[in-house]
């Protein structure tokens, strides 16, 4: 798929995107600015579908409209929002399907690196307290949250926060354990439209790699996954799919009642929601829901075209720096229903078109629009700008599905 040409900037390209939606160290100003730079240079080597440019339009509008309803809107939300969609939009046009292999391999040694660590700590935690104290201060991340310091020591390859050095789970690069689940788990998506398995070497590496984040929702979204796998197989008859699907449920509900992060831990939050409201105005993720959908349901007007990106209008409580991390309801109260379901529509379609493509199961389209729906429940990154460029994927296909279909002479098509 890649030619020499090009394959130091696609990666470099698809690391940027990665980087700037989910390593703490790239989530900053000067990676929003990097990420349009890297941008810019692929403008002489694209063309934009009308399609994608309209859905730009959209959100465009809904950001201007926000700036015009809220008294003092921070335009800086704004600015922010759209280079980081304008920017997404320009890269995934000129990396195309390269996007999948680029990935792949790029997940593959942050999964190797994270291996090592977690051994360490497992190992000898003096070992990893005493690495984490000689990591420059260039790599440390200082945030101020409730008047407190906060320093997230990040240096790109790995994250040493509390989740890792107090509890154990294994973050990868990225901001938390649950965060490189999602990017493990969309890496076993590409793996599987790539080459039609799921547990190929790469593919044994990602699902320990799940497993060892210790994320309730992204091993429940993975198991759901590997159900999907095996009930889509054309090579297992019907008797052998009956006999491993009710073997991964029965494993499934073993784990779901032994291992305390996974069910312990959804009966804690059902449990204290009203009480991370009521003291908090959110804080866990039902928590955060039910306050979202509460706080959208106050005006029509907020359903229809969500309450904007800045905080001070998002949140309706005092408190506007409270974590509100249901990453679906998330989307809904901040750019309201119409552009939500445009949103989940170019999911599913990009999906679709996938399958489509690398001539997979079409059930794989609607499984794995849910999964996103399952995990978009546990964090906040449907909006990230790599998930941005992500939902353009589909249009990008349909268009080169269509050429593979008309060149059948040629008997290929040369993706780059």
């Amino acid at each position: 798929m890649l030619t020499h040409k090009n394959n130091i900037l696609k990666t470099s390209l698809v690391f940027l995107l990665m980087a700037a939606s989910a390593i703490p160290l790239f989530k900053q100003q000067f990676a929003t600015y990097l990420l349009l730079f890297g941008a810019l240079l692929t403008l002489k080597h694209i063309r934009i579908g009308l399609d994608a440019i309209l859905f730009l339009l959209l959100a465009f509008a809904l950001e201007m409209y926000h700036n015009f309803y809220f008294d003092n809107y921070d335009m800086v939300a704004t600015r922010q929002v759209m280079i980081l969609f304008a920017s997404a939009l320009l890269i995934i046009y000129y990396v195309r399907l390269d996007l999948l292999p680029i990935y792949i391999n790029i997940l593959y040694y942050f999964s190797l690196i994270s291996f090592v660590f977690f051994a360490l700590w497992y190992a000898d935690s003096g070992l990893i307290d005493s690495l984490v104290k000689a990591v420059p201060g260039i790599f440390i991340k200082t945030s101020v949250n409730y008047g407190s310091e906060a320093n997230q020591v990040n240096p790109i390859i790995y994250n040493f926060d509390s989740n890792f050095t107090e509890l154990g789970r294994n973050n990868g690069p990225f901001w938390e354990p649950t965060a490189f689940a999602i990017m493990l788990i969309l890496g076993q998506i590409f793996n599987l439209f790539l080459t039609q398995k799921l547990f190929n070497k790469k593919g044994i590496v990602f699902t320990i790699a799940i497993f060892t984040t210790l994320s309730t929702t992204g091993i429940l979204a993975y198991f759901l996954f590997v159900l999907a796998y095996y009930l889509f197989s054309p090579k297992l008859r019907k008797g052998v799919k009956l006999f491993i699907v009710t073997a991964i449920l029965t494993v499934s509900v073993g784990l779901y009642t032994t291992l305390p992060f996974l069910s312990e831990k959804i009966l804690n939050e059902v449990e204290k929601a009203d009480y991370e409201m009521d003291k908090y105005g959110g804080d866990s993720r039902l928590a955060s829901a039910m306050m979202d959908m509460k706080e959208i349901s106050e005006d029509p007007v907020y359903i229809l075209f969500g309450k904007g990106l800045d905080n001070n209008y998002r949140i309706a409580g005092p408190d506007k720096e409270v974590l509100r991390n249901c990453g679906d309801t998330s989307l809904l109260i901040s750019w309201g229903a119409i552009f939500s379901l445009a949103y989940l529509c170019l999911l599913f379609y990009t999906f679709r078109e996938m399958t489509k493509f690398f001539q997979v199961h079409r059930g794989y389209a609607l499984v794995f629009t849910l999964i996103f729906l399952i995990l978009g429940f546990s964090e906040v990154f449907l909006t990230l700008p790599f998930f941005y460029a992500f939902l353009f994927l589909g249009f990008i296909i349909k268009k080169q599905y269509i050429v593979k279909e008309t060149v059948s002479a040629h008997n290929e098509l040369a993706i780059n």
